[in-house]
């Protein structure tokens, strides 16, 4: 698909690529380009949710081992019925002092996790997805049926 023409100067022939050709190389070269973008793009919230759900596998196993440490105090008398917290580093220790999470535990949307108290040792542990800010990765130990697993729910806290 070369073009063979006379050169301007030298009067000798010379190999050229024609502008439509130019043009179609350049839009080949942006579409791979935007596949490439929404790909990482995809792998980066992939990676995010991933991460997210760790963290609130982390803060519920946090969570039951402060419970069954401290048996004879509740959720409720630690933190108060239907607060929601923030989980930080610091907010659940064993009973020598030391954290039981060892860094603070950040949902899809780089916000803490949350926890919410409910009656007794009831609680309700979520981190927001990358994809949706409206829809959260949740562990509980109430009857509510929306814990952990293949499925994000909407977010109450």
């Amino acid at each position: 698909m070369l073009n063979k023409t006379k050169g301007i100067l030298d009067g000798k022939k010379c190999k050229a690529f024609t502008l439509i050709e130019l043009l179609i190389v350049i839009v080949i070269i942006g579409i791979l380009a935007g596949l490439v973008v929404f790909s990482v793009r995809s792998a980066i919230v992939k990676a995010r949710d991933a991460q997210a759900k760790n963290a609130v596998r982390e803060v519920e196993t946090a969570v039951e081992t402060w419970l069954a440490e401290n048996s004879g105090r509740s959720l409720v008398d630690e933190f108060g019925n239907g607060r929601v917290i923030d989980v930080k580093m610091g907010t659940f220790a064993d009973s020598q002092g030391n954290s039981l999470l060892n860094h603070d535990p950040i949902d899809g949307q780089g916000k803490a996790v949350t926890l919410k108290v409910m009656s007794g040792n009831q609680y309700r542990i979520e981190g927001k997805t990358a994809g949706d800010p409206n829809k959260c990765w949740v562990a509980s130990n109430s009857n509510t049926g929306d814990n952990l697993g293949g499925n994000a729910y909407p977010c109450q806290n």
